[in-house]
């Protein structure tokens, strides 16, 4: 044999041994039950037979039990069905399985939230962004958290990275965008916002939150002609939402045109009934146009819901100290859909059938209260 044969005999038969190696690898890997099973329950689940999709990755975690993506799957299945308390399960033994996978961390603090955990729900975000830091979505969930509890000094760096890298993805740009006018730098994320509605005008939540910049700076004619500008771009899609009148109105009042004022304070509580701060507009709006019987009705009207939401933050306090008591649960679930805050009510209810699935007045309440509101 010649001798660059020779030399190349252990090379060769190193590389047909790798290869050797790698389809016998790959041939089980394409082979796991897991694998199968995860494939068609996926194949179930695009054609909408969720029973099916779920017993195949129940059979893909009876068979293949440290196959991870199954229990990932499951639990994706148990938090669109509300079932929080299983697919935190199904999460968690996910994680450990595939405890580098900064994505399943982010999913088990979905479904700790959806229980009130939030705490737990804190520490694993954290953990997931520790994990996979070059993961946009990751990264913004990280920052979006940190925002919600004050720590802009955290939280303002990941969204900024996640806006960087994603740019076309809004929620963390308005993410960003709330968080810098809540300490007074609007102006700084004014750029992006102008080219990102820019580019998507119908947009209304980011026309809305540049009207807020503007009628936070001096009343110069420009800043006064932008700031209704974007609030009126933004009424179509956001005309349940109080600025649009709040921040029209207060420019209005400023700028001396009451009746103007006045008309956009009326229109917002036919929208908006049960907001303070448009009847807040609507009562100094009558005040300055010297109308002393709506003035007064309209003081009292807001004095009512003046109550009602200190009556809420009493109750709301509560069941942040009691958690676990029934009876503040119902009835601050009770508060939240008088005051109009159908979500949280919601929320409120899905929570109370986790921690009592057995208990009839959840679910007589849930009924009457879906049956009223």
């Amino acid at each position: 044999m010649p001798l660059i044969t020779r030399r190349l005999a252990p090379v060769i038969i190193g590389v047909g041994v790798l290869a050797s190696a790698y389809l016998i690898w790959n041939w089980k890997v394409a082979n796991r039950p897991g694998l199968r099973h995860l494939n068609a329950g996926l194949d179930y689940f695009a054609a909408q037979q969720l029973p099916a999709a779920e017993q195949e990755w129940k059979l893909g975690i009876q068979e293949d039990p440290q196959f991870w993506q199954c229990y990932q799957q499951l639990g994706d299945l148990k938090m669109l069905n509300k079932q929080y308390l299983d697919a935190e399960q199904l999460y968690r033994k996910a994680s450990t399985l595939s405890p580098q996978e900064g994505m399943l961390f982010l999913k088990l603090a979905g479904a700790e939230q959806a229980q009130g955990h939030d705490e737990d729900a804190y520490r694993d975000t954290k953990k997931a962004a520790q994990l996979s830091p070059n993961d946009v979505d990751v990264i913004g969930s990280y920052g979006m958290m940190e925002i919600s509890r004050s720590n802009y000094s955290a939280g303002l760096p990941a969204l900024k990275s996640a806006h960087t890298l994603k740019p076309d993805d809004a929620r963390y740009l308005k993410a960003l965008a709330k968080a810098a006018i809540e300490l007074g730098n609007g102006a700084t994320v004014q750029p992006q916002l102008i080219d990102y509605l820019t580019r998507h005008p119908t947009d209304g939540e980011i026309a809305l939150l540049l009207a807020v910049i503007y009628s936070r700076k001096p009343r110069t004619s420009e800043n006064v002609q932008l700031a209704l500008k974007y609030a009126n771009q933004a009424l179509p899609t956001m005309a349940g939402d109080e600025r649009v009148y709040t921040v029209r109105g207060q420019i209005l009042l400023d700028t001396n045109k009451v009746r103007e004022a006045t008309l956009i304070y009326q229109t917002g509580t036919q929208h908006l009934p049960k907001s303070q701060a448009v009847w807040r507009g609507l009562v100094e709006s009558y005040g300055r146009l010297g109308d002393r019987p709506r003035q007064t009705a309209a003081a009292t009207q807001l004095d009512v819901l003046t109550k009602r939401q200190q009556l809420l933050e009493h109750w709301r306090t509560k069941q942040t100290l009691a958690p676990n008591d029934l009876d503040v649960g119902l009835r601050l679930a009770q508060l939240e859909a008088e005051a109009g805050n159908l979500n949280r009510c919601q929320l409120l209810l899905d929570r109370l059938t986790v921690q009592f699935p057995d208990n009839p007045r959840v679910a007589a309440e849930s009924a009457r209260l879906h049956s009223k509101y």
